[in-house]
């Protein structure tokens, strides 16, 4: 009788653990879901319009697993073997086509693409709410609300729900500053070894974390700040030993970055980072005169973008610098390998650009136009990317 009693009376602390724990992440779930809903209506929008002989949920589940996806869905079932793909599988990093490969091995007969679609989202949810705590943490809940929308509602927001890393990687990024800034510098070294892992940028949270240790004392180098940094060497070694593993699988010491350099023709190119605040206008200008296209144009100026409000971040020190300095790691390397192709989204993942953005959204007339045009921007990327395929994600 005793033991029923205990039980009956866990279960309604339980369920008002879960209530307060809803009630205070119900924002970011509640955009969370509300853009999942309008990536998902798009998406059968764009795939109902395409004139084809697969059924509607087929042609849906082609888009979400397009683009990237292909490479993770095949890496996730082969592997990384140099006779596949022309040996260009490096290029991509383990963690997401493991994550892939265990989650179908737990629902056979389920198409690879749907589970990963659904693990996406699922990880986007939970991204979203720690980006919530740790901007509200830091900044302040009006901050945190308006960073929220913007990551749930940007232009590029639909490869959340796609099977793509940037849902994973947003996860992990996030979680390891918000558990530096609690202290728990350990936890933070693993889980950014598990980032190092899903995407390349995933290394930079090394020296990232080890300013906000610094900064956590004064910028006093001392002894307990020292042993604080100590486990953040997992981060390095994490990307390091993946490095190893390619270069015992394909032969090659630098597979990475040949696979880079073969399949998507990237190599050192530090003239773009210079570049980058007038990328936008340097690209209408090829535009005037035909030497571009459009979509060159978007991602050009997106760049500008992200240059822009990193150099408005320095100026105010509005963001930890820590963030700041992540945040011009993740926008910085990939313009050094030679190429503004897909910075929209790699911006977008980085959540101290969007906290960036939303501070500078603080103005309600600012608001009220985000609000209203980056959903309608979502679905024109959208368009132009699944219907129109000029758009890479």
């Amino acid at each position: 009788m005793l033991g029923d009693t205990g039980a009956a009376t866990l279960r309604p602390v339980r369920g008002q653990r879960l209530r307060a724990l809803l009630g205070a992440y119900r924002y970011p779930l509640g955009v969370g879901l509300a853009s999942r809903v309008v990536v998902l209506a798009l998406f059968v929008a764009i795939a109902g319009g395409v004139d084809s002989a697969e059924s509607l949920p087929d042609a849906v589940l082609r888009l979400l697993g397009s683009w990237d996806g292909v490479w993770y869905r095949r890496i996730a079932t082969f592997g990384y073997d140099p006779g596949l793909a022309h040996g260009n599988s490096p290029a991509f990093f383990p963690l997401w086509p493991a994550l892939l490969r265990g989650a179908s091995a737990l629902f056979p007969g389920v198409p690879l693409t749907l589970v990963g679609s659904l693990l996406a989202q699922l990880l986007f949810l939970a991204a979203l709410c720690v980006v919530h705590r740790l901007v509200a943490d830091r900044l302040g809940e009006p901050a945190a609300r308006r960073t929220t929308f913007a990551i749930a509602f940007f232009p590029t927001a639909h490869v959340f729900s796609a099977v793509y890393t940037e849902s994973l990687f947003l996860l992990l990024t996030a979680s390891a500053f918000l558990l530096a800034h609690r202290g728990r510098y350990g936890a933070a070294a693993a889980v950014g070894a598990l980032a190092a892992l899903t995407r390349p940028t995933g290394v930079l949270l090394a020296p990232a974390l080890a300013l906000q240790a610094l900064a956590d004392d004064g910028f006093r180098l001392r002894r307990r700040g020292i042993l604080r940094m100590l486990p953040l060497a997992l981060v390095p070694a994490a990307f390091l030993a993946f490095q190893a593993y390619l270069a015992w699988r394909t032969g090659l010491g630098d597979a990475t970055r040949l696979a880079q350099e073969r399949g998507w023709g990237r190599g050192f190119t530090p003239l773009l980072v210079l570049q980058m605040p007038v990328a936008g206008l340097d690209a209408v200008w090829d535009a005037l005169h035909d030497r571009t296209s459009a979509a060159t144009v978007a991602v050009a100026f997106a760049a500008s973008l992200w240059s822009w409000l990193l150099v408005w971040g320095a100026i105010g020190r509005r963001v930890p610098a820590s963030w700041w300095a992540f945040a011009v790691g993740v926008v910085v390397l990939p313009a050094a390998a030679g190429t503004y192709t897909a910075f929209i989204r790699y911006g977008m993942a980085a959540f101290p650009l969007m906290a960036l953005l939303g501070l500078a959204a603080r103005r309600r007339v600012v608001q009220g136009a985000l609000l209203a045009l980056l959903p309608l921007a979502l679905a024109a990327a959208m368009a132009w990317t699944y219907g129109v395929g000029e758009l890479t994600p």
